[in-house]
Parts: structure tokens; C-alpha cells; sequence
């Protein structure tokens, strides 16, 4: 992840270093609390930089960053993301909407089908992970949305296009690291 191997102890330390010497001062034991909810969705930046990033959202509280299981299903949000990092344009998200939309399939049930079918192949094809019909509908609307995301985005090129759901905060984070990310790129 890093040209040095850090511990997750040290990572933290890094993090909240660089969080309290930043304006406006922090209070140590804030800075550490922050670091700690950083840890979770670093998205393989050095703590230097995933400190940056964070700094950039906007008022989150503490918790946000990786407590995703507070959120309702209803509030996360379909995202399109490139592997490689660079900007993913507009049009695969439009065009893996219209695929939800047209087939009547909430993108949060297709995520989670695609989910539990993962599941009942990695547990051997347990009897009790089985989709049901609707699932199984869910799952293949997941799919073809995935497919019409990646054939819309001209950016993207065979295998490099990901559909996703993210809780709000994920989305904030993921949007100040890509800002982040841009503003490192331009100045290189």
C-alpha cells in the first residue's frame, strides 16, 4: 500500500499528527478519534494525504466515515467509478439508471443480490443463501446495468468500470478524495 509498510497503529499516528498540525488547531485526543474513522476508508492513500482529504469534508461528525450500517438502504446512492482512479463521466451513471428504471429494480436490491449471491458461492452454495426468483431478477438487472454503465462511459475501457452503492458519507469521501487526487495531478 505504501513504499513503507505501516502498521494500522502507526497509520493512525500519522493521520492524527498531520490532522492536529493542520489550522485550525485540534485537540489531540479529536485528532486521533478522526484518524481512527480515516483508517477504514483510506482508499490506499498514505495518512499525510488521507488526512488531507479528510479535512476536506465538510463538518462530518466522528462517526460518519465508516459507520455505514446507520444508514437506510434508501438513502445510499448508485455510483459509477473508474479502478484507475480518473474521473468516471456522467453517462455511465445515467445509463445504469435507465437500466434500474426501465426493469422496475431498485439499485440497492441489485446490489444486495449481487451480494448474496457472492456469498452462496463462497459458502459452497448453502441451502439457505439460494436467491429467490426476485433476487435472481435483481441480480441479472445489476449485471446489465453494470454492463450499460461501462459501454456508455467513454473514459472506460473493457473491465475498468465499477458500479457501486455508497452510504452519504462514502460518497462525500470518495468526491474530496477524487478532488484531492485532481489537485495532485494538476500540479505534477
Amino acid at each position: 500500500m505504501f513504499a513503507e509498510q505501516l502498521t494500522r497503529a502507526q497509520w493512525i499516528d500519522r493521520c492524527a499528527m498531520r490532522l492536529g498540525a493542520l489550522p485550525p488547531a485540534m485537540d489531540p485526543t479529536d485528532a486521533s478519534l478522526r484518524a481512527a474513522q480515516i483508517a477504514h476508508d483510506g482508499g490506499g492513500l498514505a495518512p499525510e494525504e488521507a488526512a488531507a482529504v479528510y479535512l476536506e469534508l465538510p463538518d462530518s461528525p466522528l462517526e460518519e466515515l465508516s459507520d455505514y450500517e446507520k444508514y437506510d438502504f434508501a438513502t445510499w446512492k448508485l455510483v459509477y467509478v473508474l479502478d484507475d482512479d480518473s474521473p468516471a463521466s456522467a453517462s455511465g451513471l445515467q445509463a445504469a439508471a435507465a437500466v434500474f428504471e426501465a426493469q422496475g429494480v431498485m439499485p440497492a436490491a441489485g446490489m444486495l443480490a449481487q451480494f448474496k449471491l457472492e456469498c452462496w458461492d463462497d459458502s459452497d452454495m448453502a441451502k439457505e443463501l439460494e436467491l429467490t426468483d426476485e433476487e435472481h431478477k435483481a441480480q441479472r438487472v445489476w449485471i446489465l446495468a453494470s454492463r450499460a454503465a461501462e459501454a456508455a462511459d467513454p473514459a472506460s475501457s473493457i473491465g475498468q468500470g465499477r458500479l457501486a452503492m455508497q452510504w452519504p458519507s462514502k460518497v462525500r469521501w470518495e468526491a474530496a478524495r477524487a478532488h484531492w487526487a485532481q489537485g495532485r495531478r494538476s500540479k505534477s
